[in-house]
């Protein structure tokens, strides 16, 4: 960490905001970077079902202790990698206890609370700035509602201005002599559940609908359509169009093709267009089409806003010295990456 070039030879130096650089639209409010860690409890079988009566009934169900068991009264950290590429990982964070707090909103002040100041504690003021909003909540998965807990980490400190590099979340158990010590981690989803048609797994773009008279539709009960090349497509094979998955009963005269429409419990659509494309879709060693999960939800940081500062060396108003590490600021600026103004030029 704090040297770059292809032999590490360069001392990297502080990046910042260009303090001269505007936005184009002043009349919008500023927009710092957020991130979004989102962690989703385990349930009972890792695939995020809550075996709890009543909990994940509805999204708007009521959060409890026993229903968010997974994370709450358990901690984890966050491992924050900055600029200079040097990482820092925070105390244990508690997820806090909605009874102990007397309710849903007042857990979520308490962990959003620590979450702050574990990352205003890291060293070397290396986070010097952040917002963070914490929601309890019940993300919509394939086949269920997993109680989660999400957070929103705003970066508005001067040392974090412009897009930094996504937080790490540390779950693992680390017991004694361990740092941090998370005897007891949040137990987060790790399974994912294979979603129901149309979601497949698409093994390519076989073809595309190609009317015998161009322009034209097919309606709901027409079961042979015509296709651009039907190279690739056997009987009993599986393809899919829109929404709609439909069978291959007789191939033998493509490019026209005898269907069943409507399988897998999907539903015809009342008109089917010409150019439409038609995906063949993959199937296992028994035949059978594979589940495609993707539609599915994991735990995950993401970026949710993008920062309207930017982050360049030395905040683009000065010169890096990589013998040293440390800014050369031009004639009017000051700071450690020359992130402020200090007279008119």
């Amino acid at each position: 960490p704090g040297y770059t070039d292809i032999d590490c030879s360069r001392r990297m130096c502080p990046k910042g905001n260009d303090v001269m650089d505007e936005r184009l639209d002043l009349t919008t409010s500023l927009k710092y970077q957020t991130q979004t860690v989102t962690l989703i409890g385990a349930g009972a079988l890792g695939d995020g079902k809550v075996s709890v009566s009543g909990c994940g009934d509805t999204t708007d169900a009521a959060a409890t202790d026993a229903c968010f068991g997974d994370l709450v009264g358990k901690s984890f950290a966050l491992t924050f990698t900055s600029k200079l590429n040097q990482s820092y990982t925070t105390k244990p964070i508690i997820v806090a206890g909605i009874t102990a707090n007397t309710d849903v909103a007042g857990a979520q002040v308490a962990t959003q609370d620590a979450v702050q100041a574990a990352l205003h504690e890291l060293p070397n003021y290396v986070v010097d700035g952040c917002t963070v909003t914490c929601t309890y909540a019940y993300k919509i998965g394939v086949s269920a509602l997993y109680p989660s807990v999400s957070c929103d980490i705003g970066f508005n400190g001067g040392s974090v201005a412009g897009p930094q590099y996504l937080l790490e979340v540390e779950a693992d158990k680390c017991d004694s002599g361990c740092t941090p010590q998370l005897s007891s981690p949040v137990q987060l989803k790790s399974a994912l559940v294979a979603s129901t048609a149309p979601g497949f797994v698409k093994a390519s773009v076989a073809t595309t609908i190609s009317h015998a008279t161009p322009g034209s539709t097919y309606a709901d009960t027409i079961v042979s359509i015509d296709v651009a090349d039907g190279t690739g497509i056997a009987d009993d094979d599986h393809i899919l169009i829109g929404s709609e998955i439909l069978k291959v009963t007789d191939a033998s005269g493509a490019p026209t093709l005898a269907v069943d429409r409507a399988q897998q419990s999907t539903t015809a659509p009342a008109t089917m267009a010409d150019g439409s494309e038609v995906f063949l879709l993959a199937t296992d060693s028994a035949g059978a089409l594979v589940p495609d999960a993707s539609s599915d939800i994991l735990s995950s940081v993401s970026e949710s806003t993008k920062a309207d500062y930017n982050s360049f060396e030395c905040g683009r108003r000065g010169k890096c010295d990589y013998s040293s590490g440390e800014c050369e600021c031009f004639e009017g600026y000051m700071g450690d990456r020359c992130q402020t103004q200090t007279a008119l030029i």
